[in-house]
């Protein structure tokens, strides 16, 4: 060893020395073998921990409680602390513990002791609604110590009873028919060192609702060939079985139609028109059952004839409107037909997809036609109607007699119809009535004299003529004559045939009798003499009344204003007043 390494060896044997014999750690105290650990513990369930001192000398112990509680008795000369706490103490307590020895030395500890005051909730609540519903909840008990569980159910023959309820707290009830009503139902929870809550709970069980169709598509009408679908709801049954009846004979419903969850679904096929009482049977696994009922129409495929005027005579040149209606078809198409010998001008497209006919007939439609609708379907269903429409040649009643020679019969007037042909006819025109001119000749290009001055003086009046009459009929009058058919609704032929008198026939009467009678009274139900009969002449002219002018303002003539009112705009009051009769004056 040289002389350096002797000289540390001995520095550091005197460093050691130098150090007091008397140094140690400062005292302190801890917590040990808390219990229940965490430090929470109901009321009436003893708590205890021990304080271990480290450094102390047999030391002495002293405890507060920030609450005030005094805890000194439950502190013994050895650190052991035992407590049961009352319902009082429930609450947080902050407990600190002093030690002291007898050198003088002391240190301090803090223990948090949370006294619970013990309760219980029911958590996840599914109250029943109806028999067959499942009904849960759990029982959530706090400063219990392994609690058990017990219930109570007041209603008569209740299936509520402690077997529901587990022994975990947990709640599980399914009821039946004879649970229906309310129940009043106590949950009791307690356990070994006295700790009790009950919880009440009502329970109110109604009637199942009735199981019913929902969602019926497309209706309760079908044609043969539609889908029908329906769902029958069953709230209040557990695992529900359906089954189909039909009243229907034959019929091709069964239960292979409807799904294990209720949906009715169905192609009836023409064969099943008529009505279906469709029956289906729901039963739930408790052996409950209902029916409910849904009636079908499986619609016979048919069409009608709706909005037709008259008695099916119609003149040359005017327009022959009627309506399809059908039932028992989706979305028909329509073909028409005229089984009339010789043909005529009925088109086979004549009846729109609407169902609207419409036809305008000419001269050469002359006669009877038997016109049959046809419709079919993109389902297959067909269906016919037929509807006779005879086609005449008509004249308007026509007024006639001269201001010189005008006599006047109230009761005895007539309003005549004729059929034209192509001879001359005589036209006795009412009594009482301004005349105009009365064609009776065929007229065309290269006719003369005084009929096609007259034919002219028409056409002029009513602007269709720019010419002055000349009693020669040229090319402008045929041009003006293919003007007044077209504005007629008859065929342009440019000459002037039955059908084209008559019209002018009509109109001439109406001309001139803008020159005839003048209106001056006010009429209505009731009223009688000449200026009714002069009232329901004119209302013929127009074609508005189609009755013989008997003076007398009855029903018919009621209608006959009505309808002149609505051509003229009027009010329809079916009376003649100022306004009606200025109209009238100015026919």
């Amino acid at each position: 060893m040289n002389h350096t390494s002797l000289r540390v060896t001995l520095t550091s044997l005197l460093f050691v020395f130098a150090i007091p014999m008397w140094a140690h750690a400062a005292p302190s105290l801890s917590i040990s073998a808390l219990s229940p650990a965490g430090g929470s513990v109901p009321v009436n369930t003893p708590v205890s921990f021990t304080v271990v001192p480290t450094e102390l000398s047999s030391p002495t112990y002293t405890i507060t409680d920030d609450v005030g509680v005094n805890l000194s008795s439950n502190l013994n000369p050895f650190g052991q602390f035992v407590w049961t706490p009352y319902t009082r103490d429930a609450g947080t307590h902050n407990i600190t513990i002093t030690a002291t020895d007898g050198a003088g030395q002391s240190a301090s500890v803090s223990q948090t002791i949370t006294v619970i005051n013990p309760s219980a909730t029911l958590d996840n609540l599914v109250a029943p609604t109806h028999p067959g519903v499942l009904s849960t909840f759990q029982v959530n008990p706090v400063g219990f110590v392994s609690p058990t569980y017990a219930l109570l159910d007041t209603f008569s023959g209740t299936t509520l009873t402690n077997q529901k309820l587990s022994a975990g707290g947990a709640f599980s009830w399914v009821p039946t028919m004879s649970d229906i009503g309310t129940h009043k139902v106590t949950i009791f929870v307690s356990d070994s060192v006295g700790h009790y809550v009950e919880l009440n709970q009502t329970f109110v069980v109604a009637p199942a609702p009735i199981p019913q169709v929902e969602s019926l598509v497309p209706g309760p009408s079908v044609p043969p060939g539609t889908t029908v679908t329906f769902k029958v709801s069953s709230p209040g049954y557990t695992s529900p079985t359906f089954s189909v009846f039909d009243s229907y004979t034959p019929s091709t419903v069964n239960s292979s139609h409807i799904s294990t969850d209720g949906v009715f679904t169905w192609t009836p096929t023409l064969s099943q028109a008529g009505v279906h009482n469709i029956r289906v049977r729901v039963v739930g696994s408790d052996g409950r059952s209902t029916d409910v009922t849904q009636v079908m129409t499986v619609e016979t495929p048919v069409l009608s004839i709706e909005g037709f005027k008259g008695d099916g005579t119609v003149p040359v040149g005017s327009t022959v409107t009627f309506t399809v209606a059908w039932k028992g078809l989706t979305n028909p198409t329509f073909t028409t037909s005229n089984n009339r010998p010789g043909g005529s001008t009925v088109l086979k497209d004549s009846t729109s997809a609407s169902g609207l006919f419409a036809w305008v007939p000419t001269m050469g439609d002359l006669g009877l036609h038997n016109i049959s609708i046809y419709a079919a379907d993109e389902l297959g269903n067909t269906a016919t109607v037929r509807k006779d429409i005879r086609v005449v040649e008509e004249v308007r009643p026509l007024s006639s007699s001269s201001s010189s020679s005008a006599t006047t019969v109230p009761t005895s007037t007539v309003s005549t119809t004729v059929v034209v042909t192509p001879t001359s006819v005589q036209i006795t025109p009412p009594q009482g009535a301004t005349t105009g001119y009365v064609f009776t000749k065929a007229l065309k290009i290269g006719s003369t004299g005084t009929e096609v001055r007259e034919l002219q003086k028409l056409l002029k009046s009513l602007g269709m003529l720019s010419a002055e009459p000349s009693g020669t009929f040229g090319p402008l009058t045929g041009a003006a004559v293919k003007k007044f058919q077209k504005f007629h609704g008859l065929e342009q032929v440019g000459s002037v045939g039955p059908g084209t008198r008559a019209k002018l026939n009509a109109k001439s009467v109406s001309s001139a009798n803008r020159a005839g009678y003048i209106f001056t009274k006010p009429l209505a139900v009731g009223a009688t003499g000449e200026e009714v009969v002069q009232l329901q002449q004119r209302l013929g002219i127009l074609g508005l009344y189609l009755g013989t002018p008997s003076g007398v303002f009855d029903s018919a003539t009621l209608e006959a204003v009505k309808a002149y009112q609505s051509l003229r705009g009027l009010e329809r009051v079916g009376s003649v007043g100022p306004a009606t009769r200025k109209a009238l004056n100015a026919e």
